[in-house]
């Protein structure tokens, strides 16, 4: 396996050199101050060296098939439609069409992504969140991403576990409980 340097690998080491510049600052703070910036920082490290070694190996790229970019606006989708049915991308021929074959306009995707995100606030206020993140996880991978329920539910579950283990547990910090819980009780 031979390493190539790109573009993309000279900004992702200098991400790397930056996130241990500022976990060189971090760590001479005091231990609680420190808490917060290091749960941040070490697994983002981690995840960084990670994409450092799959960006500079390409082997090792093509062997981790799990760390494809999924296509999760739903894009690529809507640019194999638009080619296999020859809709041309300019004139009023290319909105009839687009009419005609409901493929998603770009206006419409733009509407649908904001309306999931601001629906996170919205379950937040109203579930609390430590319920409402997985929630919208579950809801947004399996409806919008068309991931598969295993997936899905995987994802959601590990997520409230690691809200729990590292708000709850490690940091004993208290989570919005949301209103729900108020008005029931």
């Amino acid at each position: 396996m031979r390493a190539r340097f790109s573009e993309s690998a000279g900004f992702t080491l200098a991400l790397l050199v930056f996130l241990g510049i500022i976990l060189y600052l971090t760590v001479s703070l005091n231990p609680v101050a420190r808490m917060v910036p290091l749960v941040v920082l070490v697994p983002t490290i981690l995840l960084v060296s990670l994409e450092v070694l799959l960006e500079l190996v390409p082997g090792l790229a093509k062997r981790y098939r799990l760390f494809e970019q999924k296509d999760v606006f739903g894009i690529e989708r809507l640019r194999e439609s638009v080619h296999t049915k020859g809709i041309t991308l300019s004139g009023a021929d290319c909105e009839a069409q687009v009419k005609r074959d409901r493929v998603i306009p770009f206006a419409g995707r733009e509407s649908s992504v904001f309306a999931w995100i601001a629906s996170i606030p919205v379950l937040i206020y109203i579930l609390g969140f430590l319920m409402a993140v997985p929630l919208f996880l579950f809801l947004y991978l399996r409806w919008r991403s068309e991931e598969s329920w295993t997936f899905s539910i995987t994802t959601a579950a590990a997520s409230l576990a690691l809200l729990y283990l590292l708000f709850i547990e490690l940091l004993r910090a208290p989570l919005y409980e949301g209103r729900l819980w108020m008005w029931l009780l």
